[in-house]
């Protein structure tokens, strides 16, 4: 992993392809359940909300829109 710092100076971690694979394989996993327990028909915001407790359970860090 490399070291990297974004515009307002933080360190970020820069994440190899596998781990960024492996994070995009989980969170879409994290969607598909929530879809599946919501169906469709609802606004956004509730699909928002569900997906930020579905990705609590499965402990991927996320920060809100």
């Amino acid at each position: 992993m490399n070291h990297l710092f974004n515009r307002q100076g933080r360190q970020v971690v820069q994440e190899s392809d596998a781990d960024i694979d492996e994070l995009a394989h989980r969170v879409m996993g994290a969607a598909i359940e929530v879809y599946r327990q919501l169906g469709p028909g609802f606004l956004e915001a509730i699909y928002d909300d569900a997906l930020c407790v579905e990705l609590k359970l499965r402990e991927i860090s996320y920060e809100r829109q």
